[in-house]
């Protein structure tokens, strides 16, 4: 439920904390400019490790991270609101608004294809392999069509220098609609941490079974 909650902050309060910003430093622009430079200071510090595809081994800090962005796109588009070039500042002001209303609709009469998206994104199944490597798994409804299904599997490792980091050594997705998995597939390390071995099993109308090894080394 979490990362719905910290979805909807995103789009409702850091509109908000962007007009707070111009508006609160109207008649003091030096301290508007300290604001808007530490906000793109912490976006730059932010952006780069994503960037780079990091995320860290917490699923709540990767969402406030991702949807942090949202704040700096806002003041951004402000600034450029300001600018004396009245094309500039007419194109700001359209895509702000569209962009703001567009954030407020998917909180409210979006919700269901907010919630799509969150769920398309966020991990049906975490596991801790060994003491530096993560598995994730998480169903992929590609343009929102409940008839393509398909899941996909992650496997990362935490950074010696920073083990709150992690970055990517496998990726694969499956086609569930031929061969349904089961929620969470069984995982076992192989010896040298070489290899992950996946198996599934699943009942309904037939059974369906499958086995299969990721390359980590």
């Amino acid at each position: 439920m979490t990362p719905y909650i910290i979805a909807i902050f995103s789009l409702v309060i850091y509109p908000i904390i962007a007009w707070l910003v111009f508006k609160l430093t109207e008649k003091r622009p030096l301290l508007r400019k300290r604001l808007v430079l530490i906000i793109f200071v912490v976006t730059f510090i932010i952006l780069t490790p994503l960037l780079a595809r990091l995320i860290t081994v917490s699923e709540n800090a990767n969402w406030i991270l991702s949807t942090f962005m949202y704040l700096p796109a806002s003041i951004f588009l402000r600034l450029l609101q300001q600018q004396p070039n009245k094309v500039i500042s007419r194109m700001a002001m359209t895509i702000l608004t569209i962009l703001h209303i567009g954030g407020y609709l998917l909180c409210s009469v979006g919700f269901n294809l907010l919630s799509t998206a969150v769920l398309d994104l966020r991990p049906t199944c975490r596991k801790t392999l060994s003491a530096d490597m993560h598995y994730f798994e998480r169903n992929i409804t590609p343009d929102f069509d409940s008839s393509k299904s398909f899941r996909k599997v992650d496997v990362y490792k935490t950074l010696e220098i920073a083990p709150f980091l992690a970055y990517r050594i496998q990726s694969k997705i499956y086609d569930t609609r031929k061969k349904p998995l089961q929620n969470c597939m069984e995982t076992t390390l192989g010896p040298g941490e070489n290899y992950l071995y996946l198996e599934s099993k699943t009942e309904g109308a037939g059974t369906f079974a499958m086995k299969d090894s990721l390359k980590l080394k």
